[in-house]
């Protein structure tokens, strides 16, 4: 017998629910959330690894990338030397400037997805649609999460030009992050300032649109006009023509020339 599974879907309206309270009562929204667990979920497999204090290098031998574990084997989980940077059982850890900025940049581009996703499904789910609340949005949530992840980041290079463990630099880097990105949400919701930049630019955006509907009705009744004035111009110069028409005739008539036309006897 065939074993039943039963797949239970996450109504959409439900989750942008669940994101929006995240976001109004405790200054975290779900892209936020999501990028801090699993940067969390890395910095205690690092220290489980290695320890708070563990520390390693990246060694350049013949074109190959190999990270170079620094301490004893025996105070450590992982077991490993040295090891290709490519090792999946080193992945997970970062290792100088250049990682950390590589880090920070997927991090940001992994965030400008999300929010833009989640901010265009809220924008729909809208009874009126507003191209200005869209952009403020998405301005608003890509700012504050580039913002805390380069100081993040900035904090973690200048720990490790000090020369601090590779795992106390990740955990560094993870908490001024998050730290940065709640205080920057706190601020915007504690004083409106997305908020306010939205509704002013809601009011140009209805401004626009006033001054388009003017514009698309001036230049409706231009073309009626011009169109008004052809059908003159076309009138006028058939009339004319039929003026010009019946003095030809006249004068043929006065001067005796027959014309062919006189003698059809319809016209």
């Amino acid at each position: 017998m065939a074993e039943e599974h039963e797949i239970h879907v996450f109504p959409l309206e439900e989750f942008l629910g669940v994101c929006k309270k995240l976001d109004e009562n405790v200054h975290i929204d779900c892209v936020t959330l999501a990028q801090t667990l699993k940067d969390t979920s890395r910095a205690v497999l690092q220290i489980r690894l290695l320890g708070l204090w563990g520390d390693a290098y990246v060694k350049v031998t013949r074109g190959v990338e190999y990270l170079i574990v620094k301490g004893f084997v025996g105070l450590r989980r992982l077991q490993l030397t040295r090891a290709l940077r490519t090792n999946p059982k080193v992945a997970m850890f970062v290792v100088g400037t250049k990682e950390i900025v590589e880090d920070a940049g997927k991090g940001i581009k992994v965030a400008v997805f999300a929010y833009v996703a989640i901010d265009v499904l809220e924008e729909i789910l809208q009874d009126h649609w507003s191209l200005a609340r869209l952009i403020g949005n998405v301005a608003s949530h890509i700012g504050q999460a580039a913002i805390s992840t380069a100081i993040g980041a900035a904090a973690g290079v200048v720990l490790t030009t000090l020369g601090a463990p590779i795992v106390l630099t990740f955990v560094v880097i993870v908490g001024t992050t998050f730290a940065v990105g709640w205080t920057l949400a706190y601020l915007d919701s504690r004083y409106g300032l997305t908020k306010k930049a939205i509704s002013l630019m809601m009011e140009w955006e209805n401004q626009i649109k006033d001054d388009v509907s003017s514009a698309y009705r001036i230049a409706r009744e231009i073309r009626r006009d011009f169109d008004t004035a052809l059908s003159l111009f076309e009138a006028a110069r058939e009339g004319i023509e039929r003026a010009k028409y019946a003095r030809d005739r006249i004068e043929r008539y006065l001067h005796g020339i027959p014309n062919f036309d006189d003698f059809l006897p319809f016209r």
